[in-house]
């Protein structure tokens, strides 16, 4: 924290550019990393190795730097948290993805969601909920559930 208000001080331009690098982030990229943390931390525990999937997949699906994961993620968690459900952040990726982008961003959910080596039953009730918002069939979270678990396995 010390830190924080040390950098502040010293170079108060760089909240300035930290806030335009924010702006920058596209609804796509921030909306995806909302769900990551979403689906990370519903059993309550959000491991440093689901954290750690979830920055390597951000940063190479979105080609950034660590920096900028970091600042994405900060910024997802505050937006996360200003939200009382998930419709709005779906629905923007309802309007800029098509069926195969949805079922690649379940796949990774999935994925995250076995990174622990099990199932909790609010990652599993939150995933039914976010493939419903994505209006994926039932058949389309299955499939990715089955191919996440086997490559956790």
């Amino acid at each position: 924290m010390l830190e924080k208000i040390l950098s502040f001080v010293l170079n108060p331009d760089r909240k300035k550019n930290e806030d335009k690098r924010i702006e920058s982030f596209s609804p796509l990229s921030l909306n995806t990393a909302l769900l990551m943390i979403d689906i990370a931390g519903s059993d309550n525990n959000l491991s440093p190795e689901e954290l750690s999937l979830i920055r390597r997949s951000l940063a190479q699906e979105f080609s950034l730097s660590e920096e900028e994961v970091t600042l994405l993620l900060d910024e997802a968690k505050k937006v996360l948290d200003d939200q009382t459900d998930l419709w709005e952040p779906v629905s923007e990726l309802n309007r800029q993805m098509n069926d195969q982008e949805k079922k690649e961003l379940l796949l990774k959910l999935w994925k995250i969601v076995y990174t622990d080596g099990r199932l909790d039953g609010n990652e599993d009730h939150l995933m039914h909920k976010i493939a419903d918002l994505l209006k994926l069939d039932h058949e389309d979270l299955i499939q990715t559930k089955l191919q996440a678990k086997k490559n956790a396995v």
